[in-house]
Parts: C-alpha cells; sequence; structure tokens
C-alpha cells in the first residue's frame, strides 16, 4: 500500500522527469449563455444551478452561477476566452516589455490593481524573483529578464493507446536566466507581482492584432487577440477542478520545456530549481498543489475521461486539473498562480479492477494514493515532481 505524501524531495527522476507534462492543453471552451436550469424548464428563475458552457458542461453539465476570480479579467463564455489589460513597460535600456498582472502578494495592489491577491506569493525566494521599480503613470522598469518568442510551438501526441508523453513537444516561447514571471517592486514596498511578459522588445504596431491572426513570433502562443491601441490581450482559457467544482483558469509560463509546449506558455529555465515544492500547507510556502493524472479515462464521448492521455488523443479534452483550492471555493487565503505539479498514475491492478474513473478533489486524490490505487510516475508514493506551471485562476462556478 502507497502512502500519500505531501512533504520530500521530487519522486520522478531519469527520463520521465523532462517529459512529465502540462495541467492544460490548450483547447478552446466555447460557451453557451449561463442560463437557471429551472428557468429554462419553466420553472424558479431563481433556481439556484445554472446550465455551464458547452465544453465546462462535458465534465460538469451542472454548476453553480459563474463567478469570476480575476476582478479585472473579462470572460467571453462564448469563446472560452479572458481578456485582460495589456501593460507597457520598459527595460533599464528603453526596450519595450508588455506584459500582464494577474496577482499581487499585498491585498491593497490586488485590489487596485484589479488582480488576484496571493499573499504566499510575498514568500517567493529572491532565486526565483526578478526586481522591478514603479516608474510614471505606474508602469514598471525591469533591472533584467527577457523573453525570445521566435521559436516555433510543435506538439505532436505518442503513438496510441498512450498519446502521453508526446513525440514531439518544443515551446514557443524562453525566457533568458534572468527572467521570471514574479517581480519584486522595490519602491512599492517590496510588493511580488505574477506579471508575465507576452511581448517583449516590439511596437506597438508590431502586435497590433484586435481581430486574431497573430504573428506568434512575437507574441505568446496563448493568446488569440492584442491591441495596444485597446490596451488589451485576450488569452485561451482551461477547466479543471477543485472540490468537484469546475474552475476556469489561463496557463502562462513553467519551468519545464514540455509543459510549456504543451500549455502554449512561456518555458522560464531560472524557475526550475528556485521555488521550493513539496510544502504547500507551510506558512513560508510559495506555491499551491495541482494534481495531474497521466492514464485516466479516455474517449471523446466519455464523460469520465480525464489526464494527459485524453488531453493528447481525445478531440475537445481537458486535461482537468485538480486544485487543492480555489478562491471562492475552498482555502482562498492560500491560493498561489505557482502550481507544484503532483503527477499520478492509476495502477494496473486498479484499472483492471475497475476503479478508474474522473477524480475531481484532492481528498479523492489523498485516499486513492493511500488505497495504492494511484502511483507516481516511476511507481512509489505520489509526490510533488518538481515542476510548476503558472496558471493564474479566472472563475469558478
Amino acid at each position: 500500500m502507497h502512502r500519500f505524501r505531501i512533504p520530500g524531495r521530487p519522486l520522478v527522476s531519469g527520463r520521465w522527469r523532462s517529459l512529465i507534462a502540462a495541467p492544460a492543453v490548450v483547447l478552446l471552451l466555447g460557451s453557451a449563455a449561463v442560463t437557471p436550469v429551472d428557468q429554462q424548464a419553466g420553472g424558479d428563475p431563481d433556481a439556484l444551478f445554472v446550465e455551464t458552457p458547452p465544453v465546462v458542461a462535458d465534465y460538469f453539465p451542472v454548476g453553480y452561477d459563474l463567478e469570476p476570480i480575476l476582478p479585472s479579467g473579462r470572460i467571453n463564455a462564448d469563446q472560452g476566452t479572458v481578456t485582460l489589460p495589456l501593460r507597457r513597460g520598459a527595460m533599464r535600456d528603453g526596450r519595450s516589455v508588455w506584459y500582464v498582472v494577474t496577482d499581487a502578494s499585498d491585498r491593497a495592489t490586488a485590489r487596485r490593481l484589479g488582480v488576484n491577491w496571493s499573499p504566499k506569493l510575498a514568500n517567493a525566494p529572491d532565486a526565483a524573483v526578478r526586481s522591478a521599480r514603479r516608474g510614471h503613470h505606474g508602469t514598471l522598469v525591469f533591472d533584467a529578464g527577457t523573453v525570445d518568442f521566435s521559436p516555433e510551438r510543435v506538439v505532436t501526441a505518442g503513438a496510441a493507446p498512450d498519446f502521453f508523453p508526446p513525440a514531439q513537444a518544443q515551446p514557443g516561447s524562453e525566457g533568458d536566466a534572468a527572467y521570471s514571471p514574479l517581480v519584486r517592486v522595490g519602491n512599492q514596498h517590496d510588493v511580488v507581482l505574477n506579471a508575465t511578459i507576452v511581448a517583449f522588445d516590439v511596437s506597438a504596431a508590431q502586435i497590433e492584432f484586435p481581430d486574431g491572426g497573430i504573428d506568434y513570433s512575437l507574441v505568446i502562443d496563448r493568446a488569440v487577440a492584442i491591441s495596444p491601441a485597446n490596451k488589451t490581450i485576450t488569452l485561451t482559457m482551461n477547466v479543471g477542478t477543485s472540490s468537484d467544482r469546475p474552475i476556469l483558469f489561463i496557463s502562462l509560463d513553467s519551468n519545464s520545456e514540455l509543459v510549456s509546449a504543451l500549455e502554449a506558455t512561456t518555458f522560464v529555465p531560472r524557475l526550475k530549481k528556485s521555488l521550493p515544492v513539496g510544502r504547500n500547507d507551510a506558512s513560508d510556502s510559495a506555491v499551491s498543489a495541482n494534481y495531474i493524472i497521466v492514464n485516466g479515462p479516455t474517449g471523446a464521448d466519455n464523460p469520465q475521461r480525464q489526464g494527459l492521455n485524453s488531453a493528447l488523443g481525445d478531440a475537445g479534452a481537458q486535461v482537468l486539473d485538480i486544485f487543492d483550492g480555489a478562491p471562492g471555493v475552498l482555502n482562498g487565503a492560500a491560493y498561489s498562480p505557482m502550481w507544484d505539479l503532483y503527477v499520478a498514475v492509476w495502477t494496473d491492478d486498479a484499472i483492471a479492477n475497475g476503479y478508474r474513473s474522473r477524480i475531481g478533489s484532492e481528498l479523492e486524490v489523498v485516499r486513492l494514493a493511500r488505497a495504492g490505487s494511484l502511483t507516481a510516475l516511476e511507481g512509489g508514493d505520489v509526490g510533488p515532481s518538481g515542476l510548476i506551471s503558472n496558471c493564474p485562476l479566472i472563475a469558478h462556478f
């Protein structure tokens, strides 16, 4: 029987460490109007439950009202996207930096910027954080850290039935050795911001794509529209779960080339070993736990589908990340956008006995791991993989 181990060293090593994947392949959400179920049936217009957007409905046909988590995010339920304020800053040498802010370690700053409050970010060690100063009109001037958007993103699924690991995976953007999305603002009470670069060293005219058709050699792959003129960028969302409730989120950066390839995000080498993992509940932790299933149920029409094999092989499927909590759902004060990925597989015995099914909460993962139905990739206890993914939460149902 396998114990479920929260603290400790990463359990995945060798070639699998470089292959473990991401919490989300880029898949559009498509959506219908959120309408009370009973109202559609001619019942109570104030019904508690609502029909969820189509792709969410594949996993959660009915939910509560959509509740934003990120105040400044404009959610398009029809397109499965969120539009964020696009900010322009600069390097000390004057090169332009286009970025988004999604989280702040200080509550007052979070309220002022309309972003998520994540007090855990104040615990991020210096090795994981770059520095900046607040300049005129609130813009940031960064000391270091650049991103190259010129690589071409490539993802090719593996051979059926094991679509994971993929046959090819190359991220479409990569930070230099100094880049991190986490930024400590020295002349603003050392607040730590989650400030991902989405375009670098380009003019406004070069990245004016308000209706799509983006040049991805200049802009992060997850974007579907960007407009310096409107001061906005629109990004694809994904669906996950916390306490068996649907969660909408975006992925922006990771410390793994494979994760960033699958998520259409920026690979950040600086985060490889700079954020301590496996200590999600510690008072000095900067991360939260996110559980990724490798070999969950598959099948495009299977309502139980989940995991990396499904996301890579089933049309329209999601990984369906399992978050340990989410603001407005569970443990909101412990939220961090820097997710410590716990990668787990169903055992052959569990599959043979018919136990394999979709998992919706952290407690289910703990129970199944303790029963020996889930293990780490190479066997043994389920634990932190060493992978970090920057996934700000956008909304819950």
